[in-house]
């Protein structure tokens, strides 16, 4: 990696961290009303949790932080593609929200504290720190010619499963460019689900988060 895209890096993670603070250090951000000690020690923390993922577009590996605010969870994770993998090397700056509308559900077994989380909705914004990519189009197209290749957005749905201080989540990711060709050309991919699956329009990814005592 050249110096110039190491110092690149490192100011887009620090302007992350910059912006996950004061985001979410006020206290008033929190849900009001009665909490239980619990949830007052929650509410003081900055960050909540790490968490790491792998594919769901964030990168071949991403990783990072999350704050949890009840039913809505905020992360913001950095991913990696290497060339061997992606044909290019690629760093990404994802922003990640998930929606949990059912209360997690505890299994009967005879371990303690394992609950599952049957059904979440969420969306991410991609950003992706490459020379071939763009958020303004080159000059040499014409305006509206192609849309921003740097930006992507995804539409994710997934499940939980939590262990004590570790959840394991699984996630199906559809990108917005995928989902809009998807859209206007569905026979296309009904004929070809042979060769493309689920992959044609998505991603799926698998994850951990390590909460914070």
């Amino acid at each position: 990696m050249s110096c110039k895209r190491l110092i690149k890096m490192l100011f887009h993670i620090s302007s992350m961290l910059v912006i996950f603070i004061l985001l979410f250090s006020h206290p008033g951000v929190a849900t009001s009303g009665e909490s239980s000690e619990e949830e007052e020690r929650q509410k003081s923390r900055l960050i909540d949790y790490m968490v790491l993922q792998s594919a769901g577009y964030l990168g071949f590996i991403a990783v990072g932080v999350g704050k949890d605010f009840g039913r809505h969870k905020i992360n913001m994770l950095i991913g990696y593609v290497p060339e061997d993998v992606g044909g290019v090397e690629v760093w990404q700056y994802n922003f990640k929200y998930d929606w949990h509308p059912f209360q997690v559900i505890q299994l009967e077994t005879p371990y303690e504290n394992i609950w599952i989380d049957p059904y979440y909705i969420g969306m991410s914004i991609i950003y992706s720190d490459h020379d071939d990519l763009f958020l303004e189009l080159p000059e040499q197209y014409p305006s509206g010619y192609y849309p921003p290749t740097a930006l992507r957005y995804t539409l994710n749905i997934g499940a939980s499963l939590q262990y004590g201080r570790h959840t394991f989540f699984i996630e199906y990711s559809i990108l917005d460019v995928n989902l809009v060709t998807f859209i206007k050309h569905p026979k296309f991919f009904t004929d070809n689900y042979d060769y493309f699956g689920l992959k044609g329009i998505g991603s799926l990814a698998i994850g951990v988060k390590f909460e914070f005592e």
